[in-house]
């Protein structure tokens, strides 16, 4: 019966032992597979970041030449009212300030969309209150 015992419990440890080698293999197996994903998935990130920040520059360069011809639709008007001399340094300047109360209000709205309590994760923290004071009630 010693005997017995003696081996199911040799038997026993080494299933543990052997249990818990094949987990901490299939651990770094599965972290090694998470490394490979996520290296190719931040080099698929930098390729559309690329594609992105050319795009908007192209799209930048065009909103230029569309901003210069509002300028002269701008002074040509100015210049029906307005002599010439007046015009050609009056119709970039309202067209600027245009543009730049336009950037302004866009800017002010988005710094509020980004204020901290905007950002703050309200239902998360009422949850969080909400399980420590429920642990607390069951806990000694």
């Amino acid at each position: 019966m010693k005997m017995e015992s003696s081996r199911q419990s040799r038997s026993l440890g080494s299933l543990v032992a052997a249990l818990s080698r094949q987990v901490s293999a299939l651990f770094r197996r599965e972290l090694a597979l998470a490394r490979a994903e996520l290296s190719e998935k931040v080099r698929e990130a930098g390729s559309g970041l690329a594609l992105l920040a050319a795009g908007g520059m192209i799209i930048l360069i065009g909103l230029f030449f569309i901003v210069q011809a509002v300028v002269f639709g701008v002074v040509a008007l100015l210049d029906i009212w307005l002599p010439a001399e007046v015009a050609v340094w009056l119709g970039p300047l309202l067209v600027g300030l245009a543009a730049v109360l336009i950037g302004w209000a866009l800017l002010s709205s988005g710094r509020n969309k980004l204020s901290a309590e905007t950002l703050a994760l309200h239902r998360t923290a009422h949850a969080l209150r909400e399980d420590t004071a429920l642990a607390r009630e069951h806990l000694p």
